[in-house]
């Protein structure tokens, strides 16, 4: 999924969701526990600290497999880390087909391409391939993208 916010872009995948109702059903599960386990401090502590660390990691994930792009900078949040790029040293955003997860699957995945001829591949932020040259989402994000960019250049 993209859209337009403000003066940028945001692309985000929709595989956020899993991790996230993942976390959220281990706190519904281990919460409970925290009234429970009020007398014995060794399974409270047990608990608090799972029941805090899922709380943490949901509201990243929530947040996680997202690109930011406005004029100024490039952001990318995944579970653990947020990354941030001057706008200037990014040159475009590209797609391609990769191969990614245990199961070797072949995703659309974005990448950002810097103007020093690297490119980071964004794994998290990737679709199922389209049908008999279909074009995806993520096709389409990374078209947005780069015209925002070309206008961004030319003002």
């Amino acid at each position: 999924m993209f859209q337009r916010r403000g003066n940028g872009w945001v692309v985000q995948a929709k595989s956020r969701l899993m991790p996230t109702a993942f976390f959220a059903l281990v706190v519904l599960v281990e919460a409970p526990g925290l009234s429970r386990d009020a007398g014995r401090p060794g399974l409270l502590a047990f608990d608090a600290i799972i029941v805090g660390t899922c709380l943490l990691l949901g509201g990243r994930s929530w947040r996680s497999a997202t690109l930011i792009v406005d004029s100024r900078e490039v952001v990318v949040r995944s579970l653990l880390r947020t990354r941030r790029w001057p706008r200037s040293a990014v040159e475009g955003f590209v797609v391609g087909t990769r191969l990614i997860g245990p199961g070797r699957w072949p995703r659309r995945v974005i990448g950002i391409a810097f103007c020093d001829g690297t490119t980071r591949w964004l794994n998290e932020i990737n679709c199922r391939p389209g049908r008999a040259g279909r074009v995806v989402w993520i096709d389409q994000a990374s078209v947005a993208l780069n015209e925002s960019s070309r206008d961004n250049r030319d003002s």
